[in-house]
């Protein structure tokens, strides 16, 4: 078996790459800005930390998901574009295997979702012939790379995730927003 190792690397890397995201993450939502100034500025952070071309946050109002900021589409798209939930065809067909996995397989909804996205990413690496999103950005691979504790970093957060969803559900909805 010929299996790439990937090179160990040290917790304080990744403690440092994770503060640094986070401070700018920080740094934006403390900013007296108006919030569309803030979405813009985090659209543009998340998709230099991943080396992407292409990032959008839509957010539900009115129960449409509307374009609030994006970094490689048309500024002119923003506010202007809505989707209906569920609309597109590889959304409205994903949501409907999950649905049908839930309601009449009995099959855990997190499972599911979790197979959905394991299926989703095959099929991308398939048609995509192996081609897949390249990230290049150090601080983020040190991040996801880490393994504090000799614990990996996704770990540790899904453990975190799963403590704060135990104390406190998290709300089924998102109300529109005001601004």
């Amino acid at each position: 078996m010929n299996a790439t190792r990937r090179p160990q690397l040290s917790s304080n890397t990744a403690v440092v790459a994770a503060r640094k995201i986070l401070q700018r993450l920080h740094e934006v939502m403390a900013a007296r800005t108006p919030p569309q100034v803030k979405l813009n500025k985090i659209v543009s952070i998340i998709a230099s930390e991943l080396s992407s071309e292409v990032c959008s946050i839509y957010l539900l109002r009115e129960g449409m998901l509307e374009l609030f900021a994006t970094r490689g589409l048309k500024q002119e798209a923003v506010h202007v574009t809505r989707l209906a939930l569920g609309e597109g065809l590889v959304g409205t067909i994903a949501g409907t295997i999950n649905g049908l996995l839930i309601a009449y397989g009995k099959v855990v909804p997190f499972i599911t979702t979790l197979a959905m996205l394991a299926s989703a990413r095959g099929l991308a690496e398939i048609i995509a012939d192996r081609k897949t999103q390249i990230i290049r950005s150090q601080g983020f691979l040190d991040f996801f790379q880490a393994e504090p504790l000799g614990i990996p970093v996704i770990v540790i957060i899904f453990a975190l995730v799963a403590v704060r969803a135990r104390w406190k559900p998290a709300p089924r909805s998102f109300p529109a927003c005001s601004w």
